[in-house]
């Protein structure tokens, strides 16, 4: 009984972790292999609704590192409709405060979901993601 108990623990944690590391497209997972994309690691901050867009305000909020003695290298921007170009990216070096990143982004109009991910210096790579709508201003339709 114990074997059967630690065997469906194993293919418990197998599972997790594959639903946790499939919230990125297969495209954006590609820009940095070999190193896995650990999800829900980058808190953005962004309107759940957004009225222009062309100016679309994004602001990081906090960043979750594996080890507090790394520090962020890069931290890029996707948008879900074409994840093979970075929407934007910044170079960071070991002085640079990752949070309270804020820029403005072009979306186009309807659901965009806005992928971020970070290198960090020990080789890792974390990432995160928002969902924004944007709507026409008058009307709030597509």
């Amino acid at each position: 009984m114990k074997k059967s108990t630690s065997l469906l623990f194993s293919l418990l944690l197998t599972l997790v972790g594959n639903i946790a590391t499939a919230d990125f497209p297969d495209a954006l997972k590609q820009h940095y292999y070999p190193a896995v994309i650990k999800p829900h690691h980058i808190k953005l901050n962004a309107p759940q609704i957004a009225e222009q867009s062309s100016h679309v305000p994004i602001r990081i909020e906090s960043i979750q590192r594996p080890e507090q003695t790394s520090h962020i290298t890069d931290i890029t921007f996707y948008l879900s409709h074409d994840t093979s170009t970075p929407a934007a990216s910044f170079k960071l070096n070991a002085t640079t405060m990752a949070e309270g990143l804020s820029a403005r982004m072009r979306m186009p109009h309807g659901k965009n979901i806005l992928y971020s991910v970070a290198k960090l210096s020990d080789g890792s790579v974390v990432g995160g993601e928002v969902t924004v709508k944007v709507v026409y201003a008058c009307n709030g339709g597509f």
